[in-house]
């Protein structure tokens, strides 16, 4: 079974590939536009997460953008977030789309806390398959290493003992 996840965004996309269960890919995925955010702008980053996934695949996974009752931010900026999961779903008809909410897939975990954890998951054969952007973007990979981790059941929100709340 050949399945992908991704963690969404407008102007870059963690992505992870998984052949069965086990993490074979994940990186980041930059939108070549820049600047806006409109249908172009959305097109373009989910073209260019369609380039880097495999052509077929049985299942894909994605973190759907949810508004909280005590978001922080326009809840407006998730609109193009589901524009682009809309395009990278379209887009690859192949196989069944499979999505989550944060919440479901991590709960309310402290994000440095997250990282950890999906990380203790793999394997130091899957580790060699992770290549990170710079800092501030790395957990964008991270949370589609843990989407595809949860999808796989590999992962679990109860996985996070004495973890703190956000």
């Amino acid at each position: 079974m050949l399945s992908a996840a991704v963690d969404p965004g407008l102007r870059g996309c963690g992505i992870s590939v998984w052949h069965n269960a086990t993490l074979t890919r994940a990186e980041y995925v930059k939108n070549p536009l820049t600047t806006g955010h409109g249908v172009a702008e959305t097109a373009a980053m989910s073209r260019a997460v369609l380039e880097r996934l495999p052509s077929h695949l049985d299942y894909l996974a994605v973190e759907f953008p949810q508004v909280y009752q005590k978001s922080r931010g326009d809840p407006n900026d998730l609109l193009p977030l589901a524009a682009v999961l809309g395009g990278i779903a379209t887009g690859n008809v192949s196989g069944q789309v499979q999505t989550y909410l944060p919440r479901q897939w991590k709960g309310t975990v402290n994000p440095d806390h997250l990282i950890r954890a999906v990380q203790n998951m793999l394997s130091a054969y899957e580790l060699t398959g992770v290549v990170l952007p710079c800092a501030s973007l790395a957990h964008n990979v991270w949370d589609s290493v843990g989407i595809g981790l949860f999808f796989h059941k590999r992962l679990t929100t109860r996985v996070y003992p004495g973890a703190t709340k956000e």
